[in-house]
């Protein structure tokens, strides 16, 4: 299983490879690209056939672990035979059970450029002054 949206690249891979089912799970604490939760809610849950299954869920990166410890709790509700998470890059102190690489900064994925550009225009947009506000600075 991979977590959406990095997840499902990296675990869809490696189910080709392996020759195995893939499955998603997605979190999000946002609407669109803006945050409106404190935490991730579960938006797409894992399928009812996990019970009796060998799972390995699957994130390109982690750093607190919150998401991969939800999606853990919620995948171990369908019953497992077992369960374990591997990410490409852990950079915080949650360690997962298979990881790739450590770095402790930020990483931008491929998959994540659009965001991370899209991002940057918005935040450059709200700090620049609208010229036909009636607020000035």
């Amino acid at each position: 299983m991979g977590i959406a949206h990095g997840g499902v690249i990296v675990g869809a891979t490696i189910a080709t490879i392996l020759g195995r089912d893939f499955f998603p799970i997605k979190f999000s604490r946002r609407v669109n690209a803006r945050v409106v939760r404190k935490r991730s809610k579960l938006l797409v849950p894992p399928t009812a056939h996990l019970e009796a299954r060998r799972v390995l869920l699957v994130d390109d990166a982690s750093n607190s672990g919150e998401t991969l410890k939800a999606a853990a709790r919620a995948i171990k509700k369908h019953g497992p035979r077992e369960l374990v998470t591997a990410v490409l890059v852990r950079s915080g102190a949650f360690n997962p059970d298979f990881t790739a690489t450590y770095f402790p900064g930020k990483i931008v994925f491929p998959w994540q450029i659009e965001d991370e550009t899209e991002n940057s225009r918005l935040s450059s947009k709200a700090s620049k002054p609208n010229k036909k506000s009636p607020i000035k600075e």
